[in-house]
């Protein structure tokens, strides 16, 4: 396989993910705004990251099933002292309940677009005599 043709795989396999990173997000948006909350669940449980490797998480009783939604660290706080009532959304397709703004969020499109487009143009700037040759002569 020459350079020029790994460079380019990583440029589209990146464009792909960012596509999709995309249209999850624009999906969650959708759900947003042509649904209502849903108010009828019970909080069953509430984890508050502690640290950051940690995530903040609730579990959820809604529809007759056990639901997990990550919550934002600010957040958590607010739903465990009773200041807060969460905007949480149900996904029919995915039979996921998420917190409002959360099944896909915005930075995942530009973590994975940077990449998409800084890797190959790296490989370009620092390969651009040899792009022509064996990805083994790397």
């Amino acid at each position: 396989m020459k350079i020029i043709h790994l460079l380019l795989l990583v440029f589209i396999i990146g464009v792909a993910l960012t596509v999709y990173t995309g249209r999850r997000y624009m999906k969650g948006l959708k759900i947003e705004s042509t649904t209502a909350p849903i108010m009828n669940y019970q909080q069953l449980d509430i984890h508050c990251a502690t640290h950051i490797r940690d995530a903040s998480s609730m579990q959820i009783f809604f529809d007759g099933q056990s639901y997990t939604v990550m919550l934002s660290d600010g957040l958590c706080e607010e739903i465990r002292e009773n200041t807060v009532a969460p905007k949480l959304f149900y996904d029919q397709e995915k039979d996921v309940v998420f917190h409002e703004g959360h099944l896909m969020p915005k930075v995942y499109i530009f973590l994975s677009l940077f990449p998409a487009i800084l890797l190959p143009l790296l490989g370009f700037i620092v390969y651009r005599k040899e792009l022509n040759k064996s990805v083994s002569s790397m």
